[in-house]
């Protein structure tokens, strides 16, 4: 949910900037894989579009940190998930990007259920050990 609210924020701007056919516009659509995209897995070419996006849109960058500030939600220990949670919540709820304030909304009605995935270690995220299906 927290790329589909990055991937809404980034056409909110897309659209602003001129769809494809001003040069912010193309800009915005070529960032689509580096705000997506963990840093950790991502090109030399990728991480530079977004360190320019650090520098050149201050919206994108702050849904791709979001995004990723909720990822870190499994990597926490579960004494800590709540509170992080929380907090994640109230800086969305804040972040005056719409699809991000829609998202802390959905995430509040079912934070219980979030945090006890959280503790079973259970998430959508595919089996990096799978190799076929």
């Amino acid at each position: 949910l927290g790329s589909q609210a990055v991937d809404k924020v980034r056409r909110q701007e897309w659209n602003l900037h001129g769809r494809s056919e001003s040069k912010d516009g193309r800009w915005v659509k070529s960032s689509r894989w580096s705000l997506l995209k963990a840093p950790d897995r991502q090109s030399d070419t990728q991480l530079q579009i977004l360190a320019e996006i650090q520098q050149k849109n201050k919206r994108l960058y702050r849904s791709f940190l979001l995004k990723e500030e909720l990822r870190q939600l499994y990597r926490i220990g579960i004494d800590q998930a709540g509170e992080h949670l929380d907090a994640w919540l109230s800086w969305a709820s804040r972040s005056k990007l719409g699809p991000f304030v829609k998202l802390a909304r959905t995430i509040r009605k079912h934070r219980d259920g979030i945090l006890a995935a959280v503790r079973l270690g259970l998430s959508n995220e595919r089996a990096s050990h799978c190799t076929s299906w």
